[in-house]
């Protein structure tokens, strides 16, 4: 069984963007993407949300994009090691069939 595609999530250089969906193609019509920064040196994502609900891994499938939606990445100044290493989550149910990632 082929593993569901994933995007990779890493630190985005923008504060906010909006990616427009062909709704011809796509069930949403939106996806936002939000950080949120204290100082110029928050480079580690800290904590994620995707629309409203807290995110404990570093990647999330292909269809929550393209289903729209609202990814909220809070940002710090060191490394978050406890986030993105949900439990029971193992790099081949999701690095199989890996798409692309975004970010810098």
């Amino acid at each position: 069984c082929a593993a569901e595609p994933t995007l990779e999530l890493s630190t985005p250089v923008f504060d906010r963007i909006t990616i427009h969906l062909d709704e011809q193609y796509h069930a949403g019509a939106t996806f936002v993407i939000e950080t949120t920064r204290h100082g110029p040196g928050d480079q580690y994502i800290q904590s994620a949300e995707l629309n409203g609900n807290p995110l404990d891994t570093a990647w999330i499938y292909q269809r929550d994009l393209t289903e729209g939606g609202h990814l909220k990445l809070k940002l710090g100044a060191e490394p978050n090691k406890a986030w993105g290493n949900a439990p029971g989550v193992e790099d081949s149910d999701h690095h199989d069939n890996r798409d692309v990632g975004f970010g810098p």
